[in-house]
């Protein structure tokens, strides 16, 4: 029998699906009035707590408490495991006008990678291979490749930032003041002007800068890195796997930093980087047609393995209820776009619990979800389903984490 994740009475709360199974049962009652369990066997912790309205205030309120959760559980050893993919999966709950509301969300990855092979041939045509250039390695890269195989966002944030402090150290050497060596802000002051003239910086700064050397140190170092790096009492800190505005702050601050990384070592090394990718305006337009099309969300409590080669939401055989979904521009994201559709209880029909789910673009299958753990639909009054379809570019520095 599989296990299936119920609600229950609390008023607001969701489900969050973690790095790895739970070999034991683990409770928790937090001060603020939240609660949070785990399930021996399952892949999902569930935070219930007091009224939230609507679907992201009641994500983001279990999330803190699903996360204070994991970290007591850690602490006495219950369990020691991490939140994943949490923009990308979840499902919520809440209270309005009497009734239960819950949504479901999925998103599926479109990765695009794009490469180019140089031939050169003679004056008749013939290949002309050319010869290898000797292999060039500097210590940044070492930082560069554990942030890009990190699966923490500030984890990552961490290693960049000693990728740059390495490839600057490099170009502007750290100097001395009094016999010691020169203070690392007076130094990297110092090295993002002088880089401003060999490298003009205003493509990395935040928009608007009017004055970019200053405003990179205040992105990268002063506001971005002495957050994540410092945890002192008193001070501004970034708690770690915090969904909000601070975390889409510092992907943006990423991914400056991953460009002037990179085009800092083509400068000074002559290394460069295979680039090519979608752009934001290439992937609107080939979601036009998805957006201008009749749409449909489906659900099953068919428990049947993903296969890429799904053409039905129940390969097995499970139940289905299907209803119509439309895109949602609210819910856009850089290089995302999602669909919504509703669904009430009296609709639900032989569906009792949600374990797959489906989007339909004319009548096609496009995106399959599977839960990790079934979700049952005891209690609820309406089901929203929000899926989506996102860019990753490949070959671009990371910019999605799974925590």
């Amino acid at each position: 029998m599989v296990s299936e994740i119920v609600i229950g009475s609390a008023p607001t709360g969701a489900g969050f699906t973690l790095g790895g199974i739970a070999r034991s049962d683990a409770q928790v009652a937090l001060t603020s009035g939240w609660t949070a369990e785990v399930l021996a066997g399952t892949q999902t912790i569930v935070a219930r707590g007091p009224q939230a309205s609507g679907y992201e205030a009641a994500r983001d309120a279990s999330l803190d408490a699903a996360q204070e959760a994991l970290d007591v559980f850690c602490i006495r050893g219950t369990l020691s495991l991490t939140i994943v993919r949490v923009e990308a999966t979840n499902f919520a709950w809440w209270t309005d006008s009497a009734e239960t509301i819950m949504r479901i969300v999925g998103v599926a990855d479109h990765n695009v990678s794009l490469t180019a092979t140089l031939s050169v041939v003679d004056a008749h045509g013939n290949p002309n291979p050319v010869p290898p250039l000797p292999v060039v390695w500097h210590p940044s890269f070492r930082y560069f490749r554990v942030s890009q195989t990190s699966t923490d966002l500030f984890d990552a944030y961490r290693n960049l930032y000693l990728a740059l402090e390495s490839i600057l150290t490099t170009i502007v050497p750290v100097g001395r003041v009094n016999g010691r060596p020169e203070p690392e802000r007076q130094w990297l002051e110092r090295a993002l002007r002088q880089i401003d003239t060999i490298l003009p910086l205003a493509h990395y700064a935040p928009p608007g800068s009017i004055d970019p050397p200053a405003a990179i140190y205040q992105d990268v170092y002063a506001q971005t890195r002495t957050a994540i790096f410092h945890a002192k009492q008193g001070r501004t800190v970034f708690l770690p796997q915090h969904l909000g505005t601070t975390r889409a702050g510092v992907v943006d601050t990423l991914e400056r930093l991953s460009r002037l990384y990179l085009d800092l070592v083509d400068k000074a090394l002559g290394v460069r980087r295979t680039g090519g990718g979608m752009t934001l305006g290439g992937f609107n337009l080939a979601m036009q047609p998805l957006i201008n099309t009749t749409s449909e969300v489906a659900i099953s409590d068919d428990d049947s393995p993903l296969d890429p080669d799904d053409t039905a939401v129940n390969p097995g055989g499970g139940s289905v209820a299907q209803f119509a979904a439309a895109y949602d521009p609210n819910l856009d994201r850089p290089g995302c776009k999602y669909w919504l559709g509703e669904l009430h209880s009296a609709q639900f029909g032989p569906v009792q619990r949600v374990s797959r789910l489906g989007l339909l673009h004319h009548s096609t299958l496009t995106q399959v979800e599977r839960l990790d753990d079934p979700v049952s639909l005891l209690g609820v009054d309406v089901l929203q389903v929000q899926l989506g379809h996102r860019l990753v570019n490949t070959n671009h520095p990371r910019a999605t984490f799974a925590t």
